[in-house]
């Protein structure tokens, strides 16, 4: 029955898509073991620097769980590594001993490439994935090749069974929704209404900032980058703005209460806590603030904080002057917090940096655990027109009228950071490939047609992400993310190589036949 099978029309088809099935499977492993791809020399140096003995360094990590968990993980490398060479005719014997050497060597790879990574690297990890990949073998071996057509069939659905086409309709639901459900994840539904709008400092006065403030804008909804350049430009914020929710002009008649200029009632207006640690510039406008000074609105801020839970869109604008680029903490120059680790929003300031949170459900209640960072160079030289911009997830930060580098996407940022693969570009790019290859790999192998696997296979991959993403735009004015579009190119563009390889080979082994 093998050597039916063997000699089959299919099995050239069977072994390419087994080769392919191989490397994705060889891909989602790296991706799994070295996510979140933050490589350093320095997590080597300080695994070496903690003082562990050699034998503590290998064995202390383990963790009972892990031992089945690693044990599975590479039971598929071996069940596909042993097949393809069993498709080959090799004896058991050297099945079992290719399949060791390669799961062997394959998990050294891995541990060492994790001294690198902020992750931790076991010798038991090795032996463990060893054994995993041995029983994948086993199994292949004492099996026939007729009793593992359930695995020939899954490298090669051509023809799925009911189940299979039933679990990826509904993986493909699941995927759809779940990048439009998202959205909803980075709306203020969890702000608080009775935090106090503070100016300066935190509201527990140990987060201080130095520097001069001139003028500061609160707006429901986030400032496009035209609006931004003509404000700039004018050298003071729009007075008449429909969205603008809180103003503050800080001039010497204001004496130690600032009025809120907004036509926002109840008025919102802020209280100099100290007027020992501030002083008015002579002759000029802004209020310099020296270390400890303490700002504050004379209530809480619940019309800021109500308002903005309707829209899921901010934006601070703020003319300042940093006294010096030395500042940590970060340094909060606006805050509508309670304490160091609960806030609604804060822009800060932390050395040549500027730090924007905003809290949401997927940022925490501290709006730390996804916050944007932005380098400006200049920021203590000279005074200095700043927009922080948040929209549905979305933030961006403007100095001057020009949008700094640094920003956050959206999902693209959120999800792979809580998923483990960090906010690098190749973190939400291998997510995505996880996610979305199951799609490509069903539709590749539903018609054995070349304009099929051509045109609908990138199809399965893109729409999935395309499709949300005309909803959220449309629908909800939410900005595109760029990223989360170009990872899902990424992956479709490989189902073409595949298809194409497929091409190449096929003409190739019609040319051989040919007399």
């Amino acid at each position: 029955m093998d050597k039916d099978i063997i000699h089959s029309n299919k099995y050239d088809e069977y072994r390419r898509a087994l080769t392919i099935l191989l490397l994705v499977t060889l891909c989602y492993m790296f991706i799994l073991t070295l996510k979140p791809f933050e490589f350093s020399a320095q997590h080597l140096i300080q695994y070496r620097r903690s003082g562990l003995t050699l034998g503590e360094a290998l064995f202390s990590k383990i963790k009972i769980l892990d031992i089945p968990l690693n044990i599975l993980f590479f039971i598929p490398l071996g069940l596909i590594y042993a097949l393809s060479l069993k498709m080959r005719a090799f004896s058991r014997k050297i099945i079992l001993r290719k399949v060791f050497i390669a799961g062997i060597g394959l998990s050294t790879l891995m541990e060492v490439s994790q001294l690198f990574l902020p992750r931790t690297a076991c010798l038991t990890d090795i032996l463990t994935n060893s054994l995993g990949a041995v029983i994948g073998g086993w199994y292949v071996c004492v099996k026939s090749l007729d009793q593992l057509k359930w695995l020939l069939n899954s490298a090669k659905p051509d023809h799925p069974p009911k189940w299979m086409t039933a679990i990826m309709s509904l993986y493909l639901l699941l995927i759809t929704s779940g990048y439009i459900s998202a959205f909803w994840l980075t709306s203020f539904t969890n702000w608080d209404s009775d935090f106090h709008l503070c100016v300066g400092n935190e509201a527990t006065g140990d987060r201080p900032w130095e520097g001069s403030i001139y003028e500061l804008a609160i707006y429901s909804k986030a400032l496009t980058a035209g609006q931004i350049r003509k404000h700039f430009q004018e050298g003071n914020a729009d007075s008449q703005n429909h969205f603008l929710i809180a103003h503050y002009i800080f001039k010497e008649d204001s004496r130690r209460r600032i009025t809120d200029r907004s036509k926002l009632e109840p008025a919102l207006d802020l209280s100099i806590s100290t007027p020992n640690t501030v002083y008015w510039k002579k002759n000029q406008p802004g209020l310099h603030l020296l270390k400890g000074s303490m700002i504050k609105s004379t209530e809480s801020a619940r019309k800021l904080a109500q308002i903005l839970k309707q829209t899921n869109e901010l934006a601070i604008e703020i003319w300042l002057q940093p006294a010096n680029v030395y500042q940590d903490g970060p340094a909060r120059i606006v805050s509508l917090s309670l304490n160091t680790a609960e806030r609604n929003f804060t822009l800060a300031q932390s050395g040549q940096f500027l730090s924007f949170r905003v809290r949401n459900p997927l940022t925490g209640e501290n709006g730390s655990d996804i916050e944007l960072y932005a380098e400006t160079k200049s920021l203590a030289a000279r005074p200095l027109h700043v927009v922080a911009n948040y929209d549905h997830g979305a933030e961006q930060i403007f100095v001057d009228g020009m949008r700094l580098p640094e920003r956050l996407a959206g999902m693209s940022d959120y999800i792979p950071h809580h998923a483990g693969f960090g906010r690098q570009f190749i973190g939400i790019v291998s997510l995505n490939f996880l996610l979305l290859f199951p799609l490509g790999w069903y539709f590749y192998y539903r018609k054995n047609s070349v304009f099929w696997r051509i045109a609908v296979t990138p199809l399965s991959v893109i729409l999935p992400v395309i499709i949300p993403q005309i909803i959220l735009c449309l629908l909800l004015g939410q900005p595109a993310d760029f990223p989360l579009i170009i990872s899902a190119g990424v992956t479709s563009i490989i189902f073409l190589i595949i298809v194409f390889s497929n091409i190449l080979a096929d003409r190739h082994m019609h040319n051989s036949i040919l007399p």
